[in-house]
């Protein structure tokens, strides 16, 4: 499960409803890379998937994703 600001969630739900926002987000890179970046979302494990997305499509995008995610 990850955890976000108090707030517990399981996996599953990190995309439910947030698909779309994500993938307007990530409209700069390619098909494959965004496919890449939803399983690495839908697998969410906390600080070592942000790691992952990290390294895939840098830090500051990252940032700007998971803040979207927040909300």
């Amino acid at each position: 499960m990850g955890r976000h600001m108090g707030i517990v969630y399981k996996p599953e739900d990190i995309l439910r409803g947030r698909k779309g926002i994500i993938e307007r987000g990530l409209q700069d890179v390619s098909p494959g890379m965004r496919d890449t970046v939803l399983k690495i979302l839908e697998a969410w494990e906390g600080k070592p998937s942000e790691d992952k997305l990290a390294k895939l499509i840098g830090e500051e995008q990252t940032k700007r994703l998971i803040e979207s995610l927040k909300r």
